[in-house]
């Protein structure tokens, strides 16, 4: 009998756990899964007037809850169970007294029904300050039909004639010794718990002496002797804060010495970290949101995205959030619960009251403050909508068992919530200067961004206020329809509700003392110097191989990207913007920030207005299209003025600019004209050149290198009128610089609106994005299909029309053509003191059979020896200039310069519009159509010269062609010669290039042609070889 008594107290420390874990979908699915488990019970050795009791394979299944009732009554909560049923089956033996044995089974069973119910009460005592500081268990009762079944051996059939006085044996006892258990757990455990949470709860003035403290915790073992394991951290957690004293004269120092005195000091900035108070990139972003936008600015763009809701829904992510088992060791039970986030709604999002974005507070210090609540919308909520799915697991067979999901909603209410904290963060100025890629943080972000620490952050100060708890506080629903998903829900919402009437005047200034607290401080950034230490960022070379491995090189399938929950989002707000009419922003324009811009001197704006917007009927952009996943759309229709309407929408910006000769101060106006514009493109991104770019990349680069398909399918323009650039000084007179243009060169604005229409097709627009495209990825570093260690060091550039050449100021490419055309002229001379052995025994006197260097140095002269050291050294200058002005360097460039009439001082300096290179001047020849003037440009330069060369070489080193030297001699001279064609060809261009042109504004161009080092360098070169020739020439007359 009390073998039978244990048996059932063991599965009766197991039901609550089984029945609490039940949080997630079906008619009454909860119940209907707690009845498809099946669970063990681990052995049962009972020894009784010297006889011992032993069972052993129990298996309990068909767990029946009829509904969980939960009522509050003062302090303290109700709880009743009704409907309980089980089943447990198992073989048991007895033996004792020498002579007394036997074995069988057992079927021990609690009927379902309203006969079987289970009450207990909680109730808190000894009230102190309004609070309860012990717990109690005044009513504990249950209600269970037994039923007992042992067969087996005779002497078991005859036990089991006494089964009916066991059966109400057992109904009697269990009860008793279960609530007895609950009110020592009550009295020790609970009474423990409720003292900490009474110190974490109350202030300082309301403590009780430490010495009043009850400290037991049998419950500890009595837990762990019925099997139950818990693999989640956060309890343990929770209970060291509940532990923690958290007022602040009592609470211990930060137990480092480097962390106690870097929250008492403030070091100054640590050599070779970023000063924070220099950062550009913040300086901007503050002024942005705080200055530009600001509170106002915000309400505003979030009344837009939401359609003047205060309500904003945000979908989660489609993986578990959370990942957690509960074991039952002695029951042969795991629960495997996943729990995903299925959506989290902000409400009052429009309740900001004040922002203090990401700023610096010292050079190696940032803060951070926000606080919401406003009069109109005092509270803030969060509500969070979760899926958690079970997964019953059989451990000893090691096979899954029954499964269920559950959905609950969680709301959480606060009123004027604010946050500040203030944290060091020491980036290294080095590491940060050092070249990334996208790809690099792409495979290894967390080890890139820890490379740039010199040390883990400090947290320094963090502040966490409320005023209360809004209307509902915290509240739990079940969204999965049955009896014990409500009542689980209603014993939750209960307790909350319990917690609220003893301790929310207590919450906001608990939770203050705590984060606040330098025990909390030190917890946080314990934890920040174990996961936020200094790391190393993945290598370059295997950053674009994983990338590689990771990625498709194309993307194009944008329906998932810009057709998510955003999509109505930013739709809301373009219609928002545009039907707010007028947008002026002139408060903070003064405040902008310092930039440092290559010629810029300063900018000062007084306002910028969006004006007329209205007019604009319908904007979209980015519009994806889920019947073709790989194209995007534009969409924009600008409306005509009407007398009802006699406005076209506009931007102005009113302010001033000093930048060298360019100075002026007044407004700028710029209208939109009227018509309607639509555009569908297929769009394609690189994603490996994307991943290629150095981090930060620039704008074009960023905009224009990844994509590598853009082919317009549709273009769709229709224009009516309108439009206007109005330039109006603040002294003077407003002007129309674009109808000047117009008017003093009409065919150029002729020219203009073919080129408009030209690239209003398909066609059109596609070849012009993708020569803007090239052009950009000329100058974009970091684009490449190759490893980063396999890249070429140097520095090649590409001319208008993608020949590459190398910057004339690179000193490498002179120091290196000397060297060359050293060695050049020291292997003419190994040469022709070769030639000169072989031809030992010749008369060189008379010319023949004789090289020209072997006649010079045939005269054994120191003189001779160094007129043929020169004459090699003319002959290898000019070849190695040749191939310098042909091949590596730029030959010309078309200049635009801009100055103003009456001055004459310079608005725009003279800059290059378009560099040419020699083969990229032929390359245009050709594209004008000219195949004369391109054949003649590489005859007279690159193939004349060079034969030129070879001819004065072969002269020059070899006997050949003895009889003809003279003649052959006046042909390199000419040949020579013709090279200086290439300079009156382009001195020709230039004076029909060099013209001036009249431009609005009092202004006047000038476009020139311009010779860059090439076209100098083929001069020398052309120089060189004519001058070899002439004293070649010289000293073959001067021996005949």
């Amino acid at each position: 009998m009390s073998f039978l008594l244990a048996l059932q107290m063991r599965w009766l420390l197991v039901l609550p756990c089984l029945a609490h874990a039940g949080l997630t979908a079906d008619e009454d699915p909860l119940a209907q899964w707690l009845s498809s488990l099946q669970f063990h019970l681990p052995p049962v050795t009972q020894t009784k007037a010297g006889i011992t009791f032993q069972a052993s394979n129990l298996a309990c299944r068909s767990l029946t809850l009829a509904g969980i009732q939960s009522e509050l009554k003062q302090v303290g909560l109700t709880i009743t169970v009704a409907g309980i049923g089980i089943q447990c089956t198992g073989h048991f033996e007895f033996h004792g007294l020498g002579i007394v044995g036997g074995h069988g089974d057992v079927v021990a069973s609690v009927a379902p029904g309203p006969q079987s119910h289970a009450t207990l009460a909680l109730s808190g005592t000894d009230m102190d300050y309004g609070v309860p500081w012990k717990a109690e268990v005044p009513s504990c009762d249950a209600k269970l039909k037994f039923n007992i079944i042992l067969t087996g051996s005779a002497i078991v059939r005859v036990a089991n004639l006494f089964t009916t006085t066991l059966a109400a044996y057992l109904q009697r006892e269990v009860p008793k010794q279960a609530c007895a258990q609950l009110r020592e757990i009550a009295a020790a455990n609970l009474t423990e718990k409720l003292a900490d949470l009474n110190r974490f709860m109350l202030p300082p003035s309301l403590q009780r002496a430490q010495a009043n403290r009850l400290v037991t915790a049998p419950s500890q073992s009595r837990l762990a002797g019925a099997g139950m394991k818990v693999q989640v951290s956060l309890a343990s957690a929770l209970e060291d804060v509940l532990r923690a004293s958290w007022s602040p004269q009592n609470s211990p120092k930060p137990a480092s010495l480097e962390v106690e005195r870097r929250l008492g000091a403030d070091e100054g900035n640590v050599g070779g970290s970023v000063d924070w108070t220099e950062n550009k990139l913040l300086d901007w972003g503050n002024w942005f949101l705080e200055d530009i936008l600001g509170v106002a600015g915000i309400h505003q763009a979030i009344r837009w995205a939401l359609k003047n809701s205060s309500t904003a829904t945000l979908p989660g992510p489609e993986f578990p959030v959370m990942n957690t088992s509960i074991q039952q060791p002695g029951a042969g039970i795991e629960l495997q619960v996943q729990v995903f986030l299925k959506q989290v709604t902000l409400e009052g999002v429009e309740s900001l009251r004040e922002l203090k974005p990401l700023r610096a507070f010292g050079p190696n210090e940032l803060e951070f403050g926000a606080s919401l609540g406003t009069q109109e919308q005092p509270s803030v909520g969060v509500g969070v909508d979760i899926r958690a799915r079970m997964q019953a697991v059989d451990t000893t067979r090691g096979i899954a068992l029954a499964s269920v999901e559950e959905e609950l909603s969680l709301h959480l209410g606060l009123l004027e919530p604010s946050l500040k904290l203030n944290t060091e963060v020491l980036i290294s100025e080095k590491e940060s200067q050092k070249r990334k890629t996208v790809g690099q943080f792409f495979v290894g972000a967390e080890g890139c961004l820890k490379s740039l620490l010199i040390r883990p952050p400090l947290l320094k100060s963090l502040s966490l206020d409320f005023k209360d708890l809004a209307d509902g506080g915290l509240t739990f629903e079940s969204k999965t329809t049955g009896r014990l998903e409500a009542g689980i829900s209603a014993l939750l919402n209960n307790g909350v509700i319990l917690f609220s009437q003893v301790y929310q005047k207590f919450l906001p200034g608990a939770v203050a003392r705590a984060v606040g607290s330098p025990k909390c401080l030190s917890a946080v950034n314990k934890v920040l110097a174990a996961h936020v230490a200094p790391g190393v960022c993945i290598g370059a070379e295997e950053a674009w191989m994983r990338v590689r491995q990771a990625l498709p090189e194309f993307y194009g399938n944008w329906p998932p990207i810009f057709g998510n929950f955003m999509r109505d989002a930013v739709d809301n707000l373009l219609d928002g913007f545009i039907a707010h009419n007028v947008t002026r922003v002139t408060k903070g324009l003064e405040l902008m920030p310092s930039y440092s811009v290559k010629g810029i001197e300063s900018v000062q704006l007084r306002e910028l207005a969006f004006m007329g917007m209205d007019q604009v009927s319908h904007l979209r952009v980015l519009l994806p299209d889920e019947q073709e996943p790989g194209s995007l759309a534009m969409e924009a229709e600008v409306l005509c003025p009407t007398s009802a309407a006699p406005w076209s929408p506009e931007l102005v910006v009113n302010g001033s600019l000093a930048a060298g000769a360019i100075s002026g101060d007044g407004l700028v106006r710029l209208e939109a004209p009227c018509g309607t514009v639509r555009a569908k493109a297929n769009v394609e991104v690189d994603l490996w050149s994307l991943m290629d770019m150095d981090v930060p990349p620039s704008l074009a680069c960023a905009l224009l290198s990844p994509l590598s398909k853009l082919d317009f399918t549709s273009v769709q323009r229709t224009f009516n009128g309108g439009g206007k650039l109005v330039v109006q000084p603040l002294l003077g007179t407003a002007q129309e610089p674009l109808k000047q243009l117009c008017q003093l060169h009409p065919k150029f604005c002729a020219l203009g609106g073919v080129f408009a229409g030209s690239i209003s097709d398909a066609g059109g627009a596609t070849k012009v994005f993708h020569k803007l495209r090239n052009l950009t990825l000329s100058h974009c570093a970091g684009v490449q299909k190759t490893p980063p260690a396999a890249q070429p060091a140097g520095t090649a550039m590409r001319d208008s029309l993608g020949y590459s050449y190398h910057d004339p100021a690179d000193s490498y490419i002179w120091i290196g053509s000397g060297v060359a055309t050293l060695a050049l002229a020291l292997a003419y001379m190994l040469a022709a003191g070769l030639v000169q052995r072989m031809t030992g025994g010749v008369d060189c006197r008379t010319g023949a059979s004789c090289s020209l260097a072997t006649i010079c140095m045939s005269k054994g002269t120191k003189t001779a020896q160094a007129l043929t050291f020169g004459t090699s050294l003319l002959l290898a200058t000019g070849l190695t200039l040749r191939i310098l002005s042909s091949f590596w360097l730029p030959f010309a460039s078309a200049d635009v310069v801009a100055v103003q009439t009456q001055s004459g001082s310079e608005i725009i300096p003279q800059m290059a519009l378009l560099e040419y290179t020699y083969f990229g001047i032929a390359q245009g020849f050709l594209d004008g159509g000219s195949m004369y003037c391109y054949l003649l440009w590489l005859l007279t330069s690159v193939s004349f010269s060079l034969a030129g060369n070879a001819l004065l070489l072969l002269l020059w080193l070899t006997p050949a062609f003895a009889s003809k030297r003279e003649e052959l001699l006046w042909l390199a001279l000419l040949l020579g010669r013709f090279a200086f064609q290439e300079l009156e060809t382009l001195g020709n261009t230039a004076i029909a290039l060099d013209s001036t042109i009249q431009l609005p504004l009092n202004m006047e161009g000038r476009v020139l042609l311009t010779f860059q080092a090439g076209a100098f360098v083929s001069l020398a070169a052309s120089a060189f070889s004519v001058t070899t020739a002439l004293w070649l020439l010289s000293l073959l007359l001067g021996l005949v």
